[in-house]
C-alpha cells in the first residue's frame, strides 16, 4: 500500500554490482529498483517492508551467459 515503509539492501545490490552480475537503478521514492543483467552468475538481495506489510523478500537472480 502506499506510504509502506521499504527498505531495498543496497549493500547486497552494490555486492553484485562488483561482482558483475547486474547494476541497478533504484526508483525516486526508494520503493522499487530496475535491474540490467549482466554476463552471468547469481546474486540476491532483501526487500523489507514495514506496517501494514510487516514482511520481507529474498530476491534471488540468476543470469545464464
Amino acid at each position: 500500500p502506499e506510504g509502506t515503509p521499504v527498505d531495498i539492501c543496497r549493500d547486497d545490490l552494490d555486492y553484485d554490482v562488483e561482482r558483475g552480475i547486474y547494476t541497478y537503478e533504484m526508483d525516486r521514492d526508494g520503493h522499487g529498483v530496475t535491474l540490467t543483467l549482466r554476463d552471468g552468475g547469481s546474486g540476491m538481495f532483501t526487500i523489507d517492508a514495514g506496517a501494514p506489510v510487516n514482511d520481507g523478500f529474498l530476491v534471488v537472480v540468476i543470469v545464464n551467459p
